[in-house]
């Protein structure tokens, strides 16, 4: 724990100590950035943890001069020029000699909010949505009831700056949410001097983190940093990650919040990528002497959310299990669904992955239509990466995954499949170019044997979001009408569309043979606006049926034959 001196202070002035972000830019590791050439951020922070050692081999070779307009570049050339202006910014920036103490008056022994060799303008680095929103982020987040679902803003989109339903991680720790006093993060990837940097940022300097993560072993090495536990997490099962993007936040006052997303914890992940946030409500603690039981919703979500922290059998969780156990979820009105490796069989069977969704869909059957007509509706699935499904549409995809998200219809019902997944074209044309594909990790060498999926893609598209050359890290799955207005349920989740993600039965033995971890929030219509279905855009329903709010647009744009999906092997044969 830090001492009482290094707890933030939500007055501090715009200019603030570094030593954190310091102290982490000893590490060997982090002296190189990995993306190299690359590179295509412009954010001065990033240059002063990371090197670049082809813009200082620039600097030296033009000095002053202007780079011609034909240097070739693997990112935009004025994004490439303004990195230079960046380092060579950095590089005369020289120190301002630390005062002599008159005499009689001590010298400081710790960082201060004064300006210093080690300091940094903090406004410099506030995200522009949290600028509109900074103090305010509870009657926005009141605003949205009552999905409470928003997505990311984007960098290069000033229109989703200023969106009612855009956020940025900053606004998740804003103060008006209430005084943090701990947070747990559980993540794939962790660019740790980035989240330390958004904590500073926001006032939060200081405050102890737990962080779960499933990249690099050895976030911390190197490193000096109390308030930081860091637990490695890796799969059992190969081919497995920990991919589950969720956060709960301790409050001062006793209660905790439960965010899910489908983000990672680093800077390009929350720049130009459409990333979804579920926001949920505070929840107060229990009376002392409750029910252990006691504080859950209509949607088990405490029950579920138990179940998975509990999965995990880490010490470094105890804490954060009592303060879920004590605390009530009882305003929680969506369902926690969750992925965890291993071969669940038995009384787990319906426990994890696609079947605990099959089962809470069958469990809540407000199917507004018959069977005959069921098949009318469309599933879509959008996702950021497509796993080996097999040869034919039938070996899993169409079969095993599309029963659980079918309800109790028979097979001869279940509704169209759609997988809305971005073309080469549409990374082409986004905010980064061909380096906006860098989050969408699907192959043309897995794709060659599966190209049934070929009649079943479509664009991504979200004009109406103003996303459209965002690309989508986001992962939902909707079951939406024939004429587009309605909606029965919505999943949002980290799972991409795979079988290590959601699952697939074996069919020696019957379990449920999951690889990865994963979290989501399932919307169904009856707990959330007491209705069948979901209105969406463009439904003409009466103002009292909100509408739920979809990160692409309706109808989907299919594939033209010119289109082809985006190959993330481009990257390996450059």
């Amino acid at each position: 724990m830090d001492s009482p001196n290094n707890k933030r202070n939500h007055n501090d002035s715009p200019t603030s100590s570094n030593s954190d972000l310091a102290q982490l830019g000893k590490r060997p590791k982090l002296n190189d950035c990995q993306y190299g050439e690359k590179c295509f951020r412009k954010n001065p922070q990033h240059f002063q943890e990371y090197s670049h050692p082809h813009l200082n081999d620039l600097i030296e070779r033009f000095g002053d001069s202007k780079l011609p307009d034909n240097h070739p570049s693997k990112i935009r050339l004025s994004d490439l020029r303004a990195q230079i202006e960046i380092v060579k910014s950095l590089k005369q920036a020289k120190p301002k000699p630390k005062p002599k103490p008159k005499k009689n008056e001590p010298e400081s022994s710790g960082a201060s909010n004064s300006s210093s060799s080690n300091s940094v303008n903090l406004e410099e680095f506030v995200h522009p949505t949290w600028k509109l929103n900074r103090g305010k982020v509870k009657k926005k987040l009141a605003d949205s009831k009552p999905y409470r679902l928003f997505f990311s803003a984007i960098k290069d989109s000033p229109k989703t700056h200023s969106e009612p339903l855009s956020i940025s991680f900053q606004e998740l720790l804003d103060s008006s949410l209430g005084t943090i006093k701990e947070t747990l993060q559980i993540n794939f990837i962790v660019e740790l001097p980035w989240l330390l940097a958004q904590y500073h940022i926001t006032g939060n300097r200081g405050t102890p983190i737990t962080i779960l993560h499933g990249d690099d072993p050895d976030i911390k090495k190197g490193s000096k940093l109390p308030h930081v536990t860091a637990v490695y997490v890796k799969s059992p099962i190969p081919f497995g990650h920990h991919h589950t993007k969720m956060m709960i936040i301790a409050y001062t006052d006793g209660s905790i919040r439960v965010n899910v997303l489908t983000a990672n914890l680093e800077e390009t992940d929350w720049e130009n990528r459409c990333q979804g946030v579920w926001i949920g409500p505070k929840c107060k603690k229990l009376p002392p002497g409750s029910d252990t039981t006691a504080g859950d919703s209509v949607t088990k979500f405490k029950k579920n959310l138990l179940q998975y922290l509990s999965f995990y059998k880490s010490s470094k969780l105890e804490a954060w299990i009592d303060r879920v156990r004590k605390a009530n979820f009882s305003k929680y009105r969506v369902f926690f669904t969750s992925s965890v490796p291993g071969s669940h069989i038995g009384p787990a069977l319906e426990t994890w992955g696609h079947l605990q969704i099959g089962k809470i869909l069958r469990e809540n059957p407000p199917v507004p239509f018959s069977e005959k007509t069921h098949q009318e509706w469309s599933v879509i699935a959008q996702c950021s990466s497509i796993g080996s499904l097999g040869k034919e549409c039938n070996d899993w995809l169409c079969t095993e995954l599309l029963s659980s998200f079918s309800r109790k219809v028979p097979s001869l019902y279940y509704p169209k499949l759609h997988v809305m997944y971005p073309s080469f074209k549409n990374v082409e044309n986004s905010h980064d170019g061909l380096l906006g594909g860098r989050g969408l990790p699907y192959t043309n060498k897995v794709h060659k044997n599966q190209s049934w999926l070929d009649k079943r893609l479509y664009q991504w598209k979200s004009d109406s979001k103003f996303r459209s050359k965002a690309m989508p890290h986001i992962k939902t799955y909707c079951c939406v009408s024939p004429n587009h207005k309605f909606a029965s349920w919505f999943l949002m989740t980290s799972a991409n569309l795979s079988k290590a993600a959601f699952g697939s039965v074996t069919k020696k033995d019957g379990a449920l043979m999951i690889r990865s971890y994963e979290a989501g929030v399932l919307f169904l219509p009856q707990y959330l606006i007491d209705s069948d279905v979901f209105p969406l855009e463009g439904s003409g329903i009466n103002e009292e049926n909100l509408i739920l709010p979809l990160p692409y647009d309706l109808p989907l744009k299919k594939y033209s034959n010119n289109d082809s999906v985006w190959d993330y092997g481009i990257y390996s044969e450059r």
